[in-house]
């Protein structure tokens, strides 16, 4: 069992009046409509490969794996926010890059790297 579950239980025994000492029911009520929220979900970090840097030489360097930051209205239009050379992040022509899944150990690694 998750620790949701585990208050979500002891919610229950409130109300039952089992456990005494536990919050309220007014209390409990707020937990679960807190649990029962949406989360998001904890996106893979996402890499990419550039395939053309042609008037961003100094931006951008082909062969070279890149970070892309997530960008719904970005990748709406056709581009890529990506973290460049210069260590901050721009959009990018997503014809550019070439986008590759890398294994969560390796991940992490590139992550701290970039840190």
């Amino acid at each position: 069992m998750s620790n949701n579950a585990f208050r979500l239980a002891d919610c229950a025994r409130v109300r039952s009046g089992r456990r005494p000492g536990f919050p309220s029911t007014n209390t409990c009520g707020a937990v679960r409509r807190v649990l029962q929220r949406k989360r998001p979900s904890k996106a893979k970090t996402r890499f990419a490969v550039c395939i053309e840097n042609k008037g961003y030489e100094a931006s951008l360097e082909i062969g070279k794996l890149y970070r892309v930051i997530p960008d719904e209205k970005a990748e709406r239009h056709g581009y890529l926010r990506i973290i460049d050379e210069s260590g901050e992040d721009y959009g990018y022509d997503a014809t550019r890059f070439f986008a590759i899944d890398v294994p969560r150990p390796l991940e992490r690694v590139l992550l701290k790297t970039a840190s």
